[in-house]
């Protein structure tokens, strides 16, 4: 069985995400969970003093002047997720999706 990839929050390449994509296991270094911490306490802290944070406290693309209430913004990022996970035509096959 293949070595995981771990990832470091500072490189992470093509064919990374291609073994990652095709079911290879994934770690997460300790640097990299410490730093989206940070990333976090950071995003939570601007947006509980009200700073406007395009597509976490307001809508986007020509939404974007619109300021979201606190109780739906786990609501919308969850639909912006959803929203993009959708496509047109005949299924791909797994490599050609995957790649």
């Amino acid at each position: 069985m293949a070595e995981p990839i771990t990832l470091t929050g500072k490189d992470f390449s093509v064919l990374e995400v291609c073994a990652v994509a095709t079911g290879r296991r994934v770690l997460m270094h300790t640097d990299a969970v410490a730093m989206m911490a940070r990333t976090s306490k950071i995003i939570i802290e601007a947006a509980a003093s009200g700073q406007a944070i395009y597509g976490v406290t307001t809508g986007l693309g020509p939404r974007v002047s619109e300021a979201l209430a606190a109780e739906e913004i786990e609501a919308f990022a969850l639909n912006t997720v959803r929203g993009r996970a959708h496509s047109v035509g005949e299924p791909l096959s797994r490599p050609v999706a995957h790649w």
